[in-house]
């Protein structure tokens, strides 16, 4: 359907194969470099050079690079070692980059190139996937490491975004009382409206007790200190904010908490489906552009 239209689709994960395979099926011409097996009609080159001549369209990992200075090929069969400098070098001048959390300095080279770039990772229906993704994953681990069964069970879901609200709501669909901890007015009262129980309490966390089960912590602030984790003593504690997270590992063992950190659940509990999104999202904004009709 769009074979006059080349992707070139370079690093990442599973994830960014599976968007290369999705490309693929709906016709496009898709080159890749510097991630796992794709098939279906994926055309596998032997340099990101290759790749990248004659692309349209750049699809790039997310996030682009974990350190600043590479890109992001953790699954790379061909070495997976690119500077970001000289990825940004080799993209055809006329291309349209699309990207998961580009740099900052990136965003500079590519503008001093003249090329346009857009971050999917901002789109608002990729985020909305991705929390539900998250929340689904999140929900596996606790599902594995509770010796009960979720539905019956007690869990606090701290933090009321996007990833937040998407945990509480597969979570009170199982049978599990929900309470949610949040500091806006218009999210507790949304949490109510739901049938979940709010924790709304001046002192912050300190009320909170070992009456829960699980916890899903998804507010990057330190707000489980060593008092707090102390009162909680035998619960389940899925951590799923970025750094600084919610508490420190080492203080959570120390209080008897089981801690696991849960970070880019997608690529690692769904990666075809986080893969699908990023595919969907780049080709909403393509048709948006006008480089797909």
């Amino acid at each position: 359907m769009y074979d006059d239209i080349k992707l070139a689709v370079i690093g990442g994960d599973r994830r960014l194969s599976a968007a290369a395979e999705a490309a693929a099926a709906d016709g496009f011409e898709c080159a890749v470099w510097g991630n796992s097996i794709c098939y279906g009609g994926v055309v596998r080159c032997t340099s990101p050079e290759d790749a990248l001549r004659g692309a349209s369209v750049v699809i790039l990992p997310l996030p682009l690079s974990q350190d600043g200075v590479r890109l992001f090929a953790p699954d790379s069969i061909e070495g997976g070692d690119l500077r970001l400098t000289k990825l940004v070098e080799a993209i055809p001048q006329n291309a349209k980059v699309y990207g998961g959390k580009i740099p900052c300095d990136i965003m500079c080279m590519l503008r001093g190139r003249e090329i346009s770039f857009k971050d999917y990772y901002e789109e608002e229906a990729f985020k909305i996937k991705n929390a539900y993704q998250t929340a689904e994953g999140a929900i596996g681990i606790a599902i594995k490491e509770l010796p009960v069964t979720l539905f019956g069970s007690r869990a606090l879901v701290v933090g009321y975004g996007r990833v937040g609200r998407a945990t509480a709501e597969l979570l009170k669909k199982m049978g599990v009382k929900v309470t949610v901890a949040a500091r806006r007015e218009s999210d507790l009262a949304d949490a109510i409206c739901r049938g979940m129980n709010i924790y709304n309490d001046s002192r912050g966390l300190e009320g909170i007790s070992s009456e829960y089960d699980c916890i899903f912590n998804t507010v990057p602030v330190r707000l489980f200190t060593d008092k707090v984790l102390h009162s909680l003593s035998g619960t389940l504690f899925v951590e799923l904010a970025s750094s600084p997270f919610g508490a420190d590992a080492s203080s959570a063992e120390a209080a008897g908490v089981k801690m696991i950190r849960a970070i880019s659940l997608p690529g690692k509990t769904c990666p075809v489906s986080a893969g699908v999104s990023i595919y969907e999202t780049v080709v909403s904004n393509m048709k948006k552009e006008g480089v797909i009709i």
